[in-house]
């Protein structure tokens, strides 16, 4: 069996919730929603608040494009907290600080639009640092924290397409979880507005990262959803292609 989702325990003081609005109403032109091959503005929008990359360089469609397709693997340059975000709203790298990164890659804080359908992320050639990054040994890997509207169960995790949506408990004094992206589907039920959350996306320190999963699993036994492990790691023919997803230049070698 393998873990699909964990809560984990962090030190969590949430941001004002205005505070937040405000920031991404200011930066919101910043979004990544342009494109409906990355995003769809009718589900989500989300900016950027860290990236390895300049502000400037953020005004640059393709060079923010290939920060998301390549989020696991942006490590050629240094990394920066953007708009100045981490003053304005210090309990984000607070919470950061606070997770498995030895390298963070990129953070983007994220406005529910409507309803997210099943879904799963990433293929194995978008990592090219280090092959074994993909693996179901190192899931759950990627992380949310939810900024608010904590009482709705929206989030759900599914072992296919079509298969029961279960939905877990993220409340306030727990915002913070993992899940599997790769291997298993996610996706979102839209029940109010205003609900945001950050997405966290970086190269995991894989021992605090096990430690910190057992540690859920010892602490919150009954919160982890746990699926059968996939046949083959690499048989990607159950889940729908991201081919036309890639994006092969790379627009900082030019």
């Amino acid at each position: 069996m393998a873990i699909a989702f964990a809560p984990l325990n962090i030190d969590v003081k949430l941001p004002d919730i205005n505070t937040v609005e405000a920031f991404f109403d200011e930066h919101r032109n910043k979004a990544l929603d342009d494109d409906p091959n990355l995003t769809d503005p009718n589900e989500f929008l989300s900016v950027p608040i860290y990236l390895r990359a300049s502000e400037e360089e953020c005004t640059d469609n393709d060079i923010l494009h290939y920060h998301f397709n390549n989020r696991w693997n942006t490590l050629q340059k240094s990394g920066n907290y953007l708009y100045n975000v981490d003053k304005i709203i210090p309990e984000i790298p607070h919470i950061i600080d606070q997770l498995p990164y030895k390298e963070l890659t990129v953070v983007l804080l994220t406005l529910q639009q409507g309803y997210i359908p099943p879904r799963y992320d990433t293929e194995p050639e978008d990592v090219y640092h280090d092959k074994s990054e993909i693996s179901i040994k190192n899931e759950p890997h990627r992380i949310n924290v939810l900024l608010s509207n904590h009482d709705d169960h929206n989030f759900f995790v599914s072992e296919y397409e079509y298969s029961e949506k279960i939905y877990p408990d993220i409340p306030a004094s727990r915002p913070c979880y993992a899940f599997t992206e790769r291997y298993y589907w996610h996706g979102e039920k839209y029940t109010k507005p205003k609900r945001y959350y950050l997405k966290i996306c970086g190269i995991l320190d894989r021992d605090r990262h096990k430690a910190m999963i057992a540690e859920s699993v010892e602490k919150w036994p009954e919160e982890i959803i746990t699926f059968p492990d996939p046949p083959n790691e690499w048989l990607w023919t159950r889940h729908f292609s991201h081919d036309k997803f890639k994006f092969d230049r790379n627009p900082l070698s030019d």
